[in-house]
């Protein structure tokens, strides 16, 4: 047997992502209070940038803005005034640590907790964290999603029972419905006025109660959002605050009386022409998802759904043309300004439950409430998956239970037991 060396030629594609395309990516997902202090620094280190501001924005915010503690510092301090045991208070702090920028609680996050801790049976979960959302300022925050927030405000305000019953209905029993569908069904049960008072209760809860804990000069929205009076919205890119920045043609000039241009200069110039144009594709991006977005869940900024539209970001690039991972990135620390407060982009992204139907996952759990009310036997998750999968769903018999164990829902035996 003999032994030979073989050379072989072979042709693969890989992706490469080039130095300055990895810096575009980066300014994709700044924010724009990060995003001013970028365009600072790089004007203050290329002298080719120039900035036709006056003023030193980041510097007008640093003077004046006042030390206040973060969402999170709030709750930790409230912990022990409300809860006794410590067991909990660890948990709650946990819980803590799971809330996203708007103050509700992440679904996946709380799950990883429930594994994570064998012991933590889901109902004392659920009671741990129906307590928090009645005693913990600002009101709203722990909830599992917007209607949550909104009943918990609208409970804290102290209405009549009569009202308050009224919102609860509207809330949590018309789920599938927008509100003028909604109005339809309940104009027969209840009076006109007491409708518009709990309209107009629904209306004044804060959407981001964790964004709006405390007015910081840091939150900087993107876009602002104008509510017409015949229920359209205007979506417009905020340009008032973001530095001009433009190339330095006069410096340039002066360089061009010099008989040798070295490569330091070349390059310092280089970076200030893509500087600029990175600038420019950033915001043009950011404004075309953003207001894509925004239209598409116009019902539910206007304050014709209590929760916005099942709404994922592979749906945004489908109709942009753009990658799902760059509108993952354009939506990250992004705000919106709307009657005169902030909401999260990503607040209005909601991924789909079902591959087969647009269903959000407050929705999937009201379906799964509604089989297990409607049955006459006990359910099993596995049953409660084959009805939902003759109805069109594709749900896994896991969803179910994930699902289920979050809302609290017991699970059959229990059921059982109970029956």
């Amino acid at each position: 047997m003999s032994i030979r060396l073989i050379a072989k030629k072979s042709l693969n594609q890989r992706i490469a992502l080039t130095p300055y395309l990895k810096k575009s990516i980066d300014l994709l997902q700044l924010s724009r209070f990060a995003l001013i202090e970028r365009i600072d620094d790089a004007c203050q280190e290329n002298p080719f940038l120039l900035s036709l501001e006056k003023d030193n924005f980041i510097r007008d915010f640093s003077l004046d803005c006042p030390e206040n503690i973060s969402l999170q510092e709030a709750i930790l301090k409230q912990i022990p005034e409300i809860l006794d045991k410590t067991v909990d208070r660890e948990i709650a702090k946990n819980l803590t640590y799971c809330l996203d920028d708007n103050g509700f609680l992440e679904l996946d996050s709380v799950l990883e907790l429930t594994s994570s801790n064998k012991s933590l049976k889901s109902e004392n979960l659920n009671n741990l964290i129906d307590q928090l959302q009645i005693n913990i300022e600002p009101a709203g925050v722990f909830a599992r999603n917007n209607r949550e927030n909104i009943y918990i405000q609208c409970h804290r305000k102290k209405l009549n029972n009569r009202l308050l019953y009224l919102i609860h209905h509207m809330l949590f029993d018309f789920r599938n419905m927008d509100f003028e569908m909604i109005l339809e069904n309940i104009s027969n049960d209840f009076p006109e006025d007491l409708i518009k008072k709990a309209i107009k209760q629904i209306s004044n809860c804060d959407l981001s109660p964790g964004l709006n804990f405390q007015t910081t000069r840091q939150l900087r929205p993107d876009l602002h959002i104008k509510i017409l009076k015949n229920g359209e919205i205007e979506v417009g890119f905020i340009k008032d605050d973001m530095p001009n920045v433009v190339f330095d043609n006069e410096l340039l000039n002066d360089f061009k009386f010099s008989k040798i241009l070295n490569e330091k200069t070349k390059l310092l110039i280089s970076q200030a022409k893509w500087f600029i144009g990175a600038i420019e594709n950033r915001n043009k991006t950011l404004e075309k998802v953003g207001i894509l977005i925004c239209l598409l869940q116009k019902d539910f900024i206007a304050g014709k759904r209590a929760e916005p539209l099942p709404l994922s970001n592979k749906d945004i690039a489908k109709k942009l043309t753009l990658s799902p991972s760059t509108i993952s990135r354009v939506t990250r620390d992004k705000f919106i300004l709307i009657n005169g407060k902030i909401l999260s982009l990503r607040n209005l992204l909601i991924p789909s439950v079902s591959r087969t139907k647009k269903l959000s996952p407050n929705d999937f759990v009201q379906e799964i409430s509604n089989v297990i009310n409607s049955s006459k036997i006990i359910l099993s998750d596995q049953k409660i998956a084959n009805i939902l999968n003759m109805r069109g769903f594709n749900i896994a018999r896991r969803t179910v239970a994930k699902y289920r164990n979050i809302s609290g829902l017991k699970n059959s035996t229990k059921r059982k037991l109970a029956d």
